[in-house]
């Protein structure tokens, strides 16, 4: 049961990539750049490591289910993803806004404000 519920986990990780591709590239025809994408793979090796070392600890050093441990941690995951799928928009909405964000406008932009702060202010 144990070995299913990691092989879920796995596929809803794969699941969410598509999902985050098909997000990347309409944002991308909708004039969207993209930031930080060096980070990304130590990203998908630290989430696939964790996977792997919760088979791995299961099956090298036989650590048995606790019940009451097992099945609250999936209640706080299960609780936890609620209010990120209910409160945050669509992800295409973002997409949109950050799309939009990105292209030029045609406004030059203000010049930075020079009033002094009122903590170093005599």
């Amino acid at each position: 049961m144990y070995y299913l519920f990691i092989l879920a986990i796995g596929a809803e990780r794969l699941i969410e990539m598509a999902v985050s591709r098909r997000n990347a590239n309409w944002s991308f025809a909708n004039g969207g750049k993209e930031f930080g994408r060096g980070h990304f793979p130590a990203m998908i090796a630290m989430h696939t490591l964790l996977l792997v070392s919760c088979i791995t600890e299961v099956a090298v050093f036989h650590r048995p289910f606790v019940p009451w441990l097992g099945w609250s941690m999936v209640g706080v995951v299960v609780v936890g993803c609620v209010p990120r799928r209910s409160f945050n928009p669509p992800a295409r909405e973002l997409a949109f806004r950050a799309a939009t964000m990105a292209r030029k406008s045609s406004t030059p932009p203000s010049p930075p404000r020079t009033r002094p702060s009122p903590i170093t202010a005599g």
